[in-house]
């Protein structure tokens, strides 16, 4: 199995991980590559964003009603539960309550993700798909002491695209990821430390989790899901990256 694995460097302006397959010696061994990256974003103020999220917490978990009918599905299977910003994430863009708002730090994030998916598709070499309209849908993840995030897929379905997230505020947490083809046995896992100002974009094929946050505070990160022009009307708060 080869395993591309490059500490992380806060200079490199990429940071890739790959987990690639052996190359198969019978028709019926797996083949298989996934690949995600990690990048440094300068110049954005955490602490600002971190005071506007939880300004909006209350009132979006007020606004929009879920139901705790089907309790591993409301939030997405992360377990954060149906009092959580998570189990929102399809009713709201956190990017267009910062435009209404006139918050500037966030317009500067989605900028950047622009900028670092732009570079993430060069270095993959998959030029002809920068100018193929890209929609992203954006939400936040806020967990107190004693929370944590279950393992998760963002989507395994013919158009499943990229996915990714961006570090707010974290003490000693980790998010995890794991080979799909290898859950059971010896599982393949690869850890990514959180720390404030970094942005991973990921296959949304690829199980991921948290540790339990053990902090005082709140460790808070923006998650986002990247779609192309055949598949943004499966959520209505799909925007234009």
């Amino acid at each position: 199995m080869n395993n591309k694995i490059l500490p992380f460097d806060k200079n490199r302006p990429i940071n890739f991980t790959l987990l690639k397959s052996e190359p198969p010696q019978t028709p019926f061994a797996p083949k298989y590559e996934f690949i995600f990256a990690e990048f440094f974003l300068k110049d954005i103020d955490t602490a600002k964003i971190a005071k506007f999220i939880l300004s909006k917490e209350k009132h979006i978990i007020k606004k929009y009603k879920v139901s705790d009918k089907h309790k591993s599905t409301v939030d997405a299977y992360t377990g954060l539960g149906s009092n959580s910003m998570t189990s929102r994430y399809e009713y709201f863009n956190l990017f267009d309550i910062a435009k209404k708002s006139k918050f500037n730090e966030l317009l500067k994030l989605k900028k950047q993700i622009k900028e670092k998916y732009t570079l993430f598709l060069k270095e993959l070499k998959l030029d002809k798909l920068i100018d193929v309209p890209v929609y992203i849908q954006c939400w936040a993840n806020v967990m107190r002491n004693g929370q944590k995030i279950n393992t998760h897929i963002h989507s395994v379905d013919p158009w499943c695209y990229l996915g990714g997230h961006f570090c707010v505020q974290a003490e000693n947490t980790n998010t995890y990821y794991y080979n799909p083809l290898n859950p059971i046995n010896d599982p393949q896992t690869l850890s990514s430390k959180n720390v404030p100002g970094k942005l991973t974009i990921f296959q949304n094929s690829i199980p991921h989790s948290t540790d339990k946050y053990e902090g005082n505070d709140h460790r808070i990160t923006i998650a986002f899901d990247l779609t192309l022009e055949e598949r943004k009307s499966q959520r209505l708060s799909f925007i234009p990256l």
